[in-house]
């Protein structure tokens, strides 16, 4: 998710589509991560609901704040409103507030050694 918002954070300051390119990656690598954290987590109710908790919030950030940027930005007419997201911090302070629940949830699942 980090490089998520850092290539979003880019792009929006530079208009530069190669910014994105933390972003794009960003996607598939946390689609291998819930995949891997779910297989963790077998059928354990309670860590099965945190994890769901966190992969809502990353799907809301990408949805509201990420995707929605990306095309504003995309668009000269709109890209002004898509620019003031990172210029006023929103896009910061939306992934501040899933970054909570994201680090609960990965606290409390089990410990796995690198293999």
């Amino acid at each position: 998710m980090l490089n998520q918002e850092t290539g979003l954070r880019g792009y929006l300051i530079t208009g530069r589509e190669s910014s994105l390119e933390p972003y794009s990656a960003g996607r598939p690598a946390l689609d291998e991560m819930i995949n891997r954290l779910r297989t963790l987590i077998g059928n354990d109710a309670e860590r099965s609901s945190l994890l769901a908790d966190a992969v809502t919030a990353a799907r809301a950030w990408q949805a509201d704040i990420g995707e929605t940027a990306i095309r504003e930005a995309a668009n000269p007419t709109t890209r002004p409103g898509a620019v003031r997201i990172e210029a006023e911090g929103r896009g910061k302070q939306f992934f501040d507030t899933l970054r909570g629940p994201m680090i609960r949830s990965i606290s409390r699942m089990p410990r796995c050694q690198a293999r």
